[in-house]
């Protein structure tokens, strides 16, 4: 048989962590038996005249001869098992037929290579295995340049599809030209970042009829996609002289276009440049664009020949393309000269611990039932008192449209209706709460203007050191748990109250037997003015039950009881068994002291006169009377509660023993 050259896998032999084998130790054996032992022979020379021993070492990755490298050779197939200098596996292979004269007859296919993981517990594969845990878009034939990368990305989303979705890493900075557009589940497109700013070694449009990556068509759903770590341009062509870096004509619309259908989509580490709108979130008729999370990334627009430009849009197309829960954060921006930094379209655009660089009066842009809600947001034009938000609408108050904190530094608001400024810093939480879902039912408002639609829940922080810091006034106020009013005065910590002629407060418990309670503070007390305090019905409800009772009650004038003879019947004087009862209860009258009045207060108790409900009972039944028949002895039960234990209680109607007494003397 001729002589066959015995060649690594690869170039060179490599250890563990990728780099050449050094001081390794490589044994040739009998195909498919393990090769340490089972050795054949080796020769350095195809002619097979200068033998080789087993183990063979590695100098710089190639095996050694004396300190040089140089090649192996066997007359037949062969096993083969390659160690580093610490006696661990690198890879090994059970049959292999290498070259033949340099020229190569079959290889090591990567399934046959083990791959050991460091570490306990790790499993071992195979380097195939292993390799396509990564798909790079140079498997399907793409590479960085000039040419058009859009079939090898169709080709790698088709891919990961079919296995359930992935990541199609583009593994090396460069020029990445394509027209691409996902419309697959699941897809995330990766990068190394891009080279120098903005618009060098980027992903970038091949040609500018279309933006360099789109999700979604318009017509069906598109889930979980993403992108990490990327740079997209907007412009076909390289470098910041670049005409495109200023030129709408020279960009294409968009650099990241999000179509409808676009749904729970991530972009972290992104950096977005240029095309007229940089960053489009568009529905169509029948697809929304929701769950957009733009997280720790930059968009930079440096046109300045169109009114048309911006860093953002969004907007509402219809009640199926809506465009809503869409978020950005930690989002640095630089907007362009002659258009806005963002615009909104009947949609909330939704901003926290961002910064934009903004051109004077070309900030945020709201048309329609529009509004901004921000954590932490600046908004810097460069100098102050100059619009940074604007409206299109009449409507004079911002806080229809303003929502959170916003870091605005002595800037203004503007609509068609003219300008105001925008309250100072510290006071910036007077942008009020507003309810916005135009696309799911009415607007209803927090704000400080009547509502001329009358749906405005009213939320008043009154100037007046009297007033009250916080009122609700107007149109269904609902709470789902908790409705909590802080701040206030030395009079209230807060105010509830209806100004309307004829109105009054009404607080309704809603459910079955639910109670409304108020709980004062500390020492405080639940305080009543007006000219009276009354229940809902007459002679409907009692003060206190037999398991909660009031410990005393303080009254200028005693309790009046009704006594009206046209509201009595079975008027009669007591009988002889009655008297000889009321001469027996005369003499039942004791002084005692309360068991709990003694726990809490010891000797400090003071002591009471009265009867013993039990015993006025006995004194009505030895004259054979049922004492429950009378209105003087109580007797009351009541179910376990999660304040207090089942229990029960008699009681004694002083007003009527006495009288009952009375009668008798």
């Amino acid at each position: 048989m001729s002589a066959l050259s015995v060649q690594p896998t690869f170039p060179i032999f490599t250890d563990v962590d990728g780099q050449p084998l050094e001081d390794g130790y490589i044994w040739i054996g009998t195909v498919n038996l393990p090769a340490q032992t089972n050795p054949i022979s080796v020769y350095w020379d195809a002619g097979l005249t200068i033998p080789a021993a087993q183990p063979i070492r590695t100098l710089g990755g190639y095996p050694a001869n004396n300190g040089t490298p140089a090649r192996l050779y066997v007359n037949s197939d062969y096993s083969i098992l390659v160690q580093n200098k610490l006696g661990s596996l690198v890879y090994s292979a059970p049959a292999a037929t290498e070259r033949l004269s340099d020229v190569v007859v079959t290889g090591i296919n990567a399934s046959e290579v083990q791959y050991d993981p460091a570490g306990t517990g790790a499993v071992a594969t195979t380097v195939q295995a292993k390799l396509r845990e990564t798909v790079s878009l140079k498997d399907f034939g793409g590479a960085p340049g000039a040419g058009d990368n859009t079939s090898a990305m169709n080709a790698a989303a088709t891919y990961l599809n079919g296995v359930g979705g992935g990541v199609i890493l583009l593994p090396e900075v460069g020029e990445w030209r394509m027209n691409w557009v996902c419309l697959y589940d699941n897809i995330t497109v990766q990068g190394v970042g891009g080279g120098g700013e903005y618009n060098e070694n980027c992903i970038r449009p091949f040609s500018i009829s279309s933006p360099a990556i789109t999700f979604g068509d318009g017509t069906s759903i598109v889930r979980y996609c993403g992108l990490d770590n990327v740079h997209i341009s907007g412009v076909p062509v390289a470098g910041t002289g670049a005409g495109g870096a200023t030129q709408a004509a020279l960009n294409a619309s968009h650099a990241l276009r999000l179509r409808g259908g676009t749904v729970n989509f991530t972009a972290d580490r992104v950096v977005l440049y240029n095309g007229v709108r940089s960053l489009g979130l568009e529905p169509s008729s029948t697809q929304p664009v929701t769950g957009v999370r733009f997280n720790n990334g930059t968009i930079r627009n440096d046109l300045t020949d169109s009114a048309n430009a911006r860093c953002i849009f969004e907007e509402y197309v219809s009640v199926s393309g809506y465009c809503t829960d869409n978020k950005f954060t930690a989002l640095k921006l630089n907007g362009p000269t002659l258009g806005y930094a963002s615009e909104s379209i009947d949609c909330l655009l939704e901003v926290a611990d961002s910064y934009w660089d903004i051109k004077p009066e070309k900030g945020v842009y709201l048309d329609g039932t529009s509004g901004v809600v921000c954590y932490n947001l600046q908004l810097d034009p460069g100098t102050t008192d100059v619009v940074v938000i604007t409206w299109s609408d009449a409507t004079t108050d911002p806080s229809r449209y303003v929502r959170g904190i916003l870091r605005h530094g002595g800037q203004r608001f503007r609509n068609s209706g003219g300008t105001l400024p925008l309250p100072a810093e510290a006071d910036s939480f007077s942008y009020k709460h507003r309810l916005h879902t135009p696309y799911l039912s009415s607007t209803v408002y927090f704000s400080q203007l009547d509502d001329p639609y009358n749906e405005t829940v009213f939320f008043d922080r009154a100037g007046s050191t009297a007033g009250s810091p916080l009122r609700i006034d107007g149109a269904n106020f609902d709470v789902a748990k908790d409705l909590r009013i802080y701040g206030g005065n030395a009079s209230a910590a807060g105010y509830i109250s209806s100004n309307s002629a004829g109105g009054g407060l009404y607080f309704e418990a809603i459910g079955t037997d639910q109670s409304i309670r108020f709980v004062p503070s500390g020492a405080g007390y639940n305080i009543m003015a007006g000219t009276g305090t009354r229940p809902s019905g007459d002679n409907t409800q009692p003060i206190g039950t037999s398991g909660f009772r009031w410990s005393v009650v303080y009254a200028g004038t005693g309790t009046i009881n009704t006594s009206d003879g046209r509201e009595k019947q079975d008027i009669a004087q007591l009988d002889a068994a009655e008297k000889r009862a009321a001469v027996a209860l005369k003499g039942l009258v004791k002084k005692f002291r309360f068991k709990d009045a003694v726990a809490q207060k010891g000797d400090d108790a003071r002591i009471h006169v009265g009867v013993i409900a039990q015993e006025v009972i006995a004194a009505f039944q030895t004259e054979n009377l049922d004492p429950m028949r009378y209105g003087i002895v109580c007797y009351d039960e009541w179910d376990a509660t999660d304040e207090r234990p089942a229990g029960n209680r008699y009681g004694v109607r002083y007003e009527e023993l006495l009288a009952f007494i009375i009668a008798a003397l």
